[in-house]
């Protein structure tokens, strides 16, 4: 005789461990006994920023930005800049993008690093010459607020000049739940104002896929399978478009199902409009991509690896900035992005609702999940329990020495995963190769296979170090430059050294005079932008600010003067 497995075996003993099916004998299904749900943690995920400058880029920084990707063209891979961002450089890829492939609008160059990606143009289109797309690790560990400033003045010292504001493109809220489930028996207790709703099942080879080896690098983006946004996104969408405010019942919605019994990955509300909220199995999406940086966060909450995260994020788009009212704020507000940390808490209260409304008064929430009743309003239905957790979100940053564990999570994780790879090929090495290989340890087939890897090693375009710098600059990683070497300090004195004193003093040439204080006022708008950045860091007082922004522009109009009478050699110098 022979047997096997049905193709549906995974199904159905998922459903006997849910108790949603009996099993042969049983008289009713168990009972299954579902803890509380807990809210974890609420942030912002991801963040576009548009900078807004009519003045387009100064005649210096086309310059350097070109030199940079001029380098990178005749490297033909990306090159490290002297621009650093959250500790560690940005490169510089070899070209921009064109409008086909940048969503709708050109970028001439592309800064990038693990935290920050900054497109920027020539010139201005709409008033915007850059754009810049913080990354989830880097908001959760340094906290919007410290990547916001430091970010700011990045491309202060960048342009060298403060003129120029940020304004919000696109923000995810999102709040991360533990304890609960997405089902689609759960899809009729939503009253919401999206027009178009789109389910997206767990695919079969997706959830088997996490039980077999990484796929590493070449891992499937879990923001393709919900709809996140593109690469390059258009900051001009959505400019002209009114927010869609239109209540409609869920059953006339148009609704794409794929199913794997009853198991859900997520849910998308309006995907790709001005509002929209995406629920999501955040704990399916760490297995298959292994994008681990969030964990210690949980685990400072109570996670401890073996329960179900749901996150619920609210997406906000340019109408949305434009159109959405908060109790205190003037109209157009929340387009500055320091005005909008300030009220996250009442925005994303806008998109799920209020967690302690006022008795008597209809949930005016863009979308909630309820109790049904018989009324026939269903405004005015109670908002299910399990949804008051949702909106009890609390924009409070985690203590910083949890924050400071995510990057040694996400680093641990990355190396295990190359680990089993690098486990996995060994041993099917040794089984191709090895006829009595089932005799061997790990030890033994290390020691047999070194002198392969030294041959390969010695193929032309495969020196170690070499492969080894060219990815830690795909990784964004600090590379060590050893052919930089300081060089060896004399053993006595020269005498032809100036004295330290003499290094002060003004110079009595016209064209010494103007580089001296050219080079003098750089040393300057560099020490005042240090001061500038450590008070935003400190949350100093807004006349601080004032105070040293205005002390910095003094010093680039006394560069600007120095730099204009060394090109057009001028007789005299005016301080």
């Amino acid at each position: 005789c022979y047997w096997v497995l049905s193709p549906q075996w995974r199904a159905r003993f998922l459903a006997l461990w849910q108790a949603t099916v009996k099993e042969e004998g049983d008289a009713a299904p168990r009972a299954a006994t579902t803890p509380d749900p807990v809210s974890l943690v609420a942030g912002i995920d991801t963040w576009y920023l548009n900078r807004i400058d009519e003045e387009g880029l100064p005649v210096h920084l086309r310059r350097e930005l070109d030199d940079w990707q001029s380098d990178a063209k005749a490297d033909d891979k990306e090159v490290a800049t002297a621009w650093i961002f959250d500790g560690t450089p940005l490169c510089m890829y070899r070209s921009g993008v064109n409008a086909s492939q940048g969503g709708g609008t050109s970028w001439a160059y592309i800064l990038r690093n693990n935290s920050l990606t900054l497109r920027i143009r020539r010139k201005p289109l709409g008033g915007i010459i850059a754009q810049a797309q913080l990354g989830s690790e880097c908001l959760w560990r340094c906290t919007p607020l410290a990547a916001l400033n430091e970010l700011d003045a990045l491309v202060k010292g960048m342009w060298g000049i403060t003129q120029g504001t940020w304004q919000n493109s696109q923000v995810h809220l999102c709040h991360d739940v533990m304890h609960l489930s997405i089902e689609l028996d759960q899809l009729g207790q939503y009253v919401s104002r999206s027009r178009t709703q789109a389910i997206f099942d767990a695919a079969r080879a997706d959830i088997e896929a996490q039980f077999g080896v990484g796929a590493g690098d070449d891992a499937l983006d879990w923001g393709d399978i919900y709809g996140g946004d593109d690469a390059f996104y258009d900051p001009m969408l959505a400019l002209g478009q009114e927010v869609d405010l239109v209540r409609e019942d869920v059953e006339d919605r148009g609704v794409t199902v794929y199913r794997w019994g009853r198991r859900l990955s997520g849910v998308a509300w309006s995907q790709g409009g001005d509002v929209s909220l995406v629920q999501y199995l955040k704990t399916l999406e760490i297995q298959r991509t292994g994008k681990r940086h969030i964990v210690p966060l949980w685990q400072e909450r109570g996670y401890t690896g073996t329960e179900t995260v749901v996150r619920h994020e609210a997406r906000l788009r340019r109408g949305a900035f434009r159109d959405l009212r908060v109790a205190g704020c003037p109209y157009d507000a929340l387009d500055n992005p320091w005005t909008f940390l300030e009220h996250q808490a009442d925005v994303f209260a806008l998109v799920v609702g209020q967690a302690n409304p006022q008795p008597g008064m209809p949930d005016s929430a863009w979308i909630r999940r309820v109790l049904p009743t018989d009324d026939s309003n269903r405004s005015r239905w109670p908002t299910h329990p399990a949804w008051r957790i949702v909106q009890a979100a609390t924009f409070t940053p985690s203590p910083d020495v949890v924050r400071q564990l995510m990057k040694i999570e996400q680093q641990s994780s990355d190396i295990d995963r190359r680990v089993r790879v690098i486990y996995g090929a060994l041993v099917s090495a040794v089984a191709l190769a090895v006829p009595q290989g089932e005799g061997w340890d790990v030890s033994r087939a290390l020691t047999e296979i070194a002198p392969l890897l030294v041959e390969e090693a010695e193929v032309p375009g495969k020196e170690f170090g070499a492969l080894v710098r060219d990815r830690k600059r795909r990784f964004h990683l600090p590379i060590q430059q050893w052919d930089k070497v300081a060089p060896e300090r004399p053993a006595a004195a020269q005498m032809d050294q100036p004295d330290p004193a003499e290094l002060d003093q003004e110079p009595a040439g016209h064209f010494e005079r103007a580089w001296w204080h050219l080079e003098l006022a750089e040393r300057r708008m560099r020490e005042v932008l240090d001061l500038l950045t450590q008070a935003r860091q400190q949350r100093a007082s807004p006349e601080q600010l004032r105070e040293l922004e205005a002390a910095y522009q003094h010093e680039t109009l006394a560069r600007d003067a120095a730099l204009h009478a060394l090109e057009h050699g001028a007789d005299d110098w005016e301080a």
